[in-house]
C-alpha cells in the first residue's frame, strides 16, 4: 500500500515550475467526529486477476473503473452485478505504442468531454480521454491533451480542469502546478503544505508532505489527504491562494530531526500511515485513514485488526461529517451516493486482491 503512494514520491526531479505562491490559509482543528458508524464489507466474487490496483471510480452504478499496476493493460472496467464483480473490459497497455502509457497510469478521472461520457487517463507524460461506446459495449480514446514542457511540469498525478491542467508535482520547487489554460504555456505553482512554518526544505518536504489528491466534480475545489499527516487541505481554484487546512487534536504533526548528512528519509517507512487514498463528490470528500505501519497492514489478519481502517466523511465547507469504521482492509475505493454503497479493493491478500461491497447508513444532513 506505502509503494502505491511512494511509487513516484521518491522520483524527485530537480527543475523549475513556475513562480511560487506563499499560502495563507486558514487552519481549523478537529475534536472528533460527532457521529461514527460501524460497516461490514461483503466480498463480492470476480473473474479476473488484481495485483496492485491503485486508483478506483465509478462510472454509473453498475460499473467500476481501477488502475492497474503490474498488469498487462493499466485500466480495468468492471460491471457489478449483485455479488459479482466481473472484468467487462480493459485498455491503456504498457508499452511505446501511441496509445501505450510507458510508465503506468498515476490517474483517472470521469468526465465529459466534447460531449462525450468518458474518462481522462493520465500517466507522467500525457493526460488521454477515452470515451465509451454504448453500443459496441467498447472504450476508445478520442482526444489527447498536449502537455506542457515537461522541463516545467515533471508531474506524478495529471487533472484535467475545465480551463486547463492541474499537475502534482515532484518538482523541487512546488508541490502542485497550475494551467489556467490548455492553451497556454504559462504556469503558477503552490505548495500546500499543513505546517506553518514548514521546518523542512523544498527536496524533503514533497516525500514528508506526500498527498493524494480529490477533484470535486463540477472542478471549482479540489482536496488533498496527507498520508502521514492526519489532517485534509480543501483547496478553491478561484482562490487557490487561500487553503482550508483540517487537522485533529488527537494527532499530534510529526517532526523529523535533520543531521548532518540530511532528513533520514528511511524513517519514514515505519511512520504511521494516516490517509491513503481520497474520493470527492460533489456534496462530500470521503478519505480513507488507516492510522498504523505500512508493515501491519500488509500483514494484518481480520481477526487481529478487524478496526484497521475508516472513511472518514467532510463537507467542502470543511465541517467533519462522521466516520464510518471498516470491517475489512482497502487501499483504494469508490462511492456510489446514489445508491448507498462504497466499493473497495484490499490488495494484500496472497494470490488475488478482493473486491467488497459496503452499505452506508443514513449519514446526518448535509
Amino acid at each position: 500500500m506505502l509503494n502505491r503512494i511512494l511509487y513516484l514520491v521518491y522520483l524527485l526531479i530537480l527543475c523549475l515550475s513556475g513562480c511560487q505562491q506563499h499560502n495563507t490559509g486558514k487552519t481549523v482543528e478537529i475534536s472528533n467526529f460527532s457521529t461514527s458508524y460501524r460497516i461490514n464489507g461483503k466480498k463480492l466474487h470476480t473473474n479476473t486477476d488484481i495485483f496492485f490496483p491503485r486508483k478506483m471510480i465509478l462510472f454509473n452504478d453498475s460499473t467500476v473503473i481501477f488502475t492497474e499496476k503490474r498488469s498487462e493493460y493499466c485500466v480495468k472496467v468492471l460491471s457489478i452485478r449483485y455479488d459479482t464483480a466481473n472484468l467487462i473490459f480493459e485498455f491503456a497497455g504498457k508499452g511505446n505504442g501511441p496509445d501505450d502509457f510507458v510508465m503506468g497510469v498515476t490517474n483517472i478521472q470521469r468526465d465529459i468531454h466534447n460531449s462525450y461520457e468518458g474518462i481522462w487517463v493520465a500517466d507522467i507524460q500525457s493526460v488521454k480521454f477515452y470515451s465509451y461506446d454504448n453500443k459496441l459495449n467498447s472504450w476508445r480514446n478520442i482526444s489527447d491533451i498536449k502537455m506542457l514542457p515537461s522541463k516545467v511540469i515533471p508531474s506524478s498525478h495529471s487533472f484535467v480542469t475545465n480551463s486547463g491542467l492541474l499537475c502534482y508535482s515532484t518538482a523541487v520547487d512546488n508541490q502542485i502546478s497550475i494551467s489556467l489554460s490548455s492553451a497556454n504555456n504559462g504556469l503558477t505553482g503552490y505548495d500546500f503544505y499543513p505546517v506553518n512554518p514548514n521546518p523542512y526544505d523544498k527536496l524533503f518536504s514533497k516525500t514528508i508532505y506526500s498527498a493524494d489528491i480529490g477533484i470535486k466534480p463540477d472542478k471549482s475545489k479540489i482536496a488533498l489527504a496527507y498520508l502521514f499527516y492526519k489532517s485534509v487541505c480543501i483547496v478553491s481554484l478561484d482562490n487557490p491562494e487561500t487553503p482550508l487546512f483540517l487537522k485533529f487534536k488527537d494527532e499530534p504533526f510529526i517532526h523529523l530531526s535533520k543531521n548532518k548528512e540530511g532528513y533520514d528519509t528511511e524513517a519514514i517507512r515505519s511512520l504511521p500511515l494516516q490517509y491513503v487514498d481520497i474520493y470527492t463528490t460533489d456534496s462530500l470528500i470521503y478519505v480513507l485513514y488507516a492510522g498504523t505501519t505500512n508493515d501491519k497492514l500488509e500483514n494484518h489478519s481480520q481477526e487481529s485488526m478487524p478496526d484497521a481502517m475508516s472513511i472518514h466523511i467532510f463537507k467542502w465547507d470543511g465541517t467533519a461529517l462522521c466516520i464510518l469504521n471498516l470491517d475489512r482492509i482497502i487501499n483504494c475505493f469508490c462511492v456510489d451516493e446514489t445508491n448507498g454503497i462504497i466499493y473497495g479493493i484490499d490488495p494484500t491478500v496472497e494470490e488475488n486482491a478482493v473486491i467488497y461491497q459496503f452499505v452506508i447508513p443514513e449519514l446526518p444532513k448535509i
